[in-house]
């Protein structure tokens, strides 16, 4: 009688709300629904199907399933855009606004438009505002304002989020960069920074025109507290070539708020 074969099926952050959070956008199907279609495709296999919130036990079940199971099918969900995982964990309302400071080549700004009504990326470089231009023009995004300015000295609009992808590095004084962004977040609001975490690849001073080889834990959490911002949810996200990324929350307090927001699934 042949082996029985063995299929591990991985599923990473916020999956195990599929059917609950935003079913518009992401289906009524529940996680129990995906796992049932799966068993009755295998044909016979052996399906071991989880799911997780935490890349490490993910990866613990990667590289269990290298000695346990002869296929790997995964869905790394959020763990393949920085701060998406955070996005999905607040709740924002249906007239949130999002900002998002130095937005790039644009490649984030379709998640933010899907989860807010109105969306306004800032950068201080017309060719990058070009970029990002075009990546919204591409994909259609209406309700995406991209504006010429710099966030840390013009009169910019507050915003219910504000975003910050790999851009504190890049600023001399990044400490000082948060005061300022603060003030864009409205009270009850959120500040999301995905950066770097501290390491020693200096080639990334000439090769990327970074000022700081990352940031330690401790050295973001103490500017958010300079800046009057309580900390929340903490994601590191392992990547090659010796760099660890680390995407942070933190959050305005409203006035009348007598305890830190905190940080709840839909």
């Amino acid at each position: 009688m042949p082996e029985t074969l063995t299929l591990y099926v991985l599923n990473g952050p916020n999956l195990n709300l599929l059917g609950v959070r935003e079913p518009d956008i992401y289906g009524r199907e529940t996680l129990a629904d995906v796992q049932a279609m799966c068993e009755a495709a295998a044909e016979g296999a052996r399906v071991v199907f989880r799911q997780s919130n935490h890349e490490g036990q993910l990866v613990d079940w990667i590289q269990e399933a290298r000695t346990e199971a002869d296929a790997l099918v995964i869905n790394p969900a959020a763990f393949t855009h920085t701060s998406v995982a955070l996005l999905d964990a607040l709740n924002f309302d249906a007239e949130a606004t999002a900002l998002e400071v130095g937005p790039g080549d644009g490649s984030f700004l379709p998640e933010l438009a899907r989860r807010f009504a109105r969306v306004v990326a800032l950068d201080n470089s017309p060719a990058m505002l070009d970029l990002a231009r075009a990546h919204c023009e591409q994909t259609g995004l209406g309700n995406v304002e991209l504006r010429l300015a710099d966030a840390l000295h013009d009169d910019c609009p507050a915003a219910d989020c504000v975003v910050l992808n790999m851009v504190l590095h890049h600023l001399a004084a990044p400490g000082e960069a948060m005061k300022q962004l603060a003030r864009l977040v409205k009270a009850g609001g959120s500040l999301l920074i995905t950066e770097l975490c501290s390491h020693n690849q200096s080639w990334a001073r000439e090769a990327c025109g970074d000022l700081w080889l990352g940031f330690e834990q401790d050295d973001l959490a103490r500017w958010a507290d300079a800046a009057g911002l309580t900390p929340g949810e903490s994601l590191y996200i392992g990547l090659k070539n010796g760099f660890q990324i680390q995407a942070r929350h933190f959050s305005r307090p409203a006035p009348d708020a007598t305890h830190p927001p905190v940080i709840g699934n839909r």
